[in-house]
């Protein structure tokens, strides 16, 4: 018991001792949420907007119908965390809403919608769609 609990103590340390001095890798940058309403107003973008503080989150939502900005500021609330930035892009205008997106952070912020599997052939007013995307401060 004694040789067994000793070769496991130094598989433990010789393990601890590896993965000193490497860093964990950090979370990828996600999309978080997607907001969608009918005549949400704004364009589409080919970039993201940053939304660290107050001022630029009124600068982003003034563009939108005071509904949309209402239901994109309380998100914004919901998804604003420590450690990261959060990110906004309007991904679709049209008559589809996009299943989901991704998102790349390089030197700009990025989203992409994913493609509709069954596009509307046509609508009444057109859907806005913002991505609200999280990168993590180490990105």
């Amino acid at each position: 018991m004694g040789r067994m609990l000793g070769s496991v103590v130094g598989v433990l340390l010789l393990a601890a001792c590896a993965s000193e001095g490497q860093s964990e890798p950090g979370a990828p940058a996600e999309v978080v949420r997607l907001v969608s309403q009918t005549a949400g107003g704004g364009q589409g973008e080919t970039t993201a907007t940053r939304l660290a503080t107050d001022a630029e989150v009124d600068r982003y939502l003034a563009r939108f119908d005071a509904s949309l900005a209402e239901k994109l500021r309380a998100a914004i609330e919901q998804e604003r965390g420590a450690g990261g930035t959060l990110w906004a892009q309007v991904v679709a205008v049209g008559c589809d809403v996009p299943p989901g997106a991704s998102v790349e952070a390089t030197d700009d912020v990025v989203v992409r919608p994913d493609p509709v599997a069954s596009r509307k052939p046509e609508c009444l007013a057109p859907v806005t769609t913002v991505a609200l995307a999280f990168v993590p401060a180490n990105q």
